[in-house]
């Protein structure tokens, strides 16, 4: 069955918030993590609700859809920066790492030392378009994307979350923009395709949006899961708020930050098949 990325404990809300909070820290740290989960990895924003939603249903699954700790209080980026050791992730971390799919995209940020303590897993790769990925998060966000940098306040107003993904001092990329920091972490996807694509199942967002049923079979079968159902009205559900996709990309980004997402994201770019407007 497919699981709720943000589960709902019922019978707990009555107590106080700090009973609360100790029961769903014990709850994740008794639960034990798949060894050998699919592990959709890919941008925020990028379809990776709606690919690992979707091929849950198609093959009566489990799924995690984000870990629930991190985007209450995240501790990835210390993890990131060697502050965390990363079995506390894990631990902290049990109940959505131990579904049969499990997807959160900060996972992209962490995918050697997954890898290294999940050496089962099988690999997912949800890729979309830099420019229209990145309008769709600054849509997510209610912000623009023509500035060369935002105010404190702004990078702050959608959580702690949203805060570390728009900041890159604690990446080592202090003095970058948001928007290269954005292309940068679009650009990580590339990389660490570029390190696994051996046996990773890459799906293009583009793709999965013309046939979401057939790319999900193939990934299915890929995958070694047994398509058991077809996605039926699922297949039309929006995991994700619908962003504003018909401004261009010019309109959205201006001249100078479209060429910048362009040359950071320009191999990947490649790769993937999304041809440059821009120079």
């Amino acid at each position: 069955m497919m699981a709720s990325p943000a589960p709902h404990w019922g019978w707990d809300r009555g107590l106080p918030w700090r009973a609360q909070r100790w029961l769903r820290g014990a709850r994740e740290r008794v639960a034990r993590p798949n060894p050998a989960p699919v592990v959709v990895f890919g941008n925020q924003k990028s379809g990776t609700s709606a690919v690992a939603g979707l091929l849950a249903r198609l093959t009566a699954t489990s799924v995690t859809l984000d870990l629930e700790p991190e985007w209450r209080a995240p501790c990835y980026h210390q993890v990131r920066r060697g502050e965390v050791a990363f079995r506390r992730f894990v631990r902290r971390n049990g109940r959505g790492l131990s579904r049969d799919i499990v997807k959160e995209p900060n996972l992209l940020l962490l995918w050697e030392a997954y890898l290294a303590a999940f050496p089962g897993a099988r690999k997912v790769l949800v890729v979309r378009d830099p420019r229209d990925n990145l309008r769709s998060v600054l849509d997510r966000l209610g912000l623009p994307g023509d500035r060369d940098d935002l105010p404190a306040r702004d990078r702050r107003r959608n959580g702690k979350g949203w805060e570390l993904y728009l900041s890159g001092e604690w990446l080592g990329l202090a003095g970058w923009s948001y928007v290269e920091v954005m292309a940068w972490r679009w650009d990580l996807g590339y990389r660490f395709w570029a390190a696994n694509r051996a046996d990773t199942v890459l799906i293009r967002y583009e793709d999965f949006v013309a046939d979401k049923e057939g790319v999900l079979t193939d990934a299915a079968n890929r995958l070694g899961l047994a398509p058991v159902a077809g996605l039926g009205g699922e297949g039309e559900r929006a995991f994700q708020p619908a962003g504003r996709p018909g401004r261009s990309w010019r309109a959205v980004f201006g001249e100078r930050n479209l060429a910048r997402i362009e040359a950071l994201c320009a191999e990947g770019m490649r790769e993937f098949g999304y041809a440059p407007v821009s120079g």
